[in-house]
């Protein structure tokens, strides 16, 4: 299919039913964009043929791209069959990038890293009554017409929001705490340095 097609017809008939199945949105976005890449090179509608005629010498013939481009047509479909079948590969980077996510790595520059976590420790006991009552009317919220395991997500949400408000007085006494450890303990990390 041309990928106006495969954009205005195909992704708004495919993708709600998918995305209320449960299947990961950015999986999903990566698996349809390696399909509309791979329907940019395959004939009649491949647009980057098009533009190889266009720039290309009278003596190339169509034909002679068109059995040019079957070995990246090749590679496209094999990308799309993993892609396909290995979701984890697609989300690996972005849980790795986002700082909260479960395997997110170590940061390179810790100075930097503390200084962000810092600065949201600041902004988030600044605005903490106000995320507190913003929770609290959350969950006054009538759940009951959405599906059970939205609703208790949501209630475990409002949970983990509330638990962690309550929290960040011992967060914060913890992390002064390494603070003040970490003075200590400096001088034996030079000298193992």
């Amino acid at each position: 299919l041309d990928f106006i097609e495969i954009t205005l017809v195909v992704v708004p008939l495919v993708a709600p039913p998918l995305l209320m199945a449960g299947v990961d949105p950015i999986w999903l976005g990566v698996l349809m964009a390696v399909n509309l890449q791979t329907s940019f090179l395959t004939p009649p509608f491949g647009f980057a043929l098009f533009y190889l005629r266009g720039v290309a010498p009278r003596e190339v013939k169509t034909t002679d791209m068109y059995k040019g481009v079957i070995a990246f047509i090749g590679l496209q479909l094999s990308a799309l069959v993993i892609v396909g079948l290995v979701p984890p590969l697609v989300n690996y980077l972005p849980n790795r990038v986002n700082l909260t996510a479960e395997t997110a790595p170590p940061p390179r520059n810790p100075q930097l890293q503390r200084c962000l976590e810092d600065y949201v420790l600041a902004e988030i006991e600044a605005a903490g009554p106000a995320i507190g009552g913003t929770v609290a009317a959350a969950r006054r919220l009538e759940l009951s017409y959405l599906p059970e395991d939205l609703a208790e997500g949501l209630t475990e949400s409002f949970d983990a929001a509330e638990t962690a408000l309550r929290l960040l007085p011992e967060a914060a006494e913890a992390g002064r705490a390494k603070d003040a450890a970490a003075e200590a303990f400096r001088p034996v990390l030079r000298a193992v340095r």
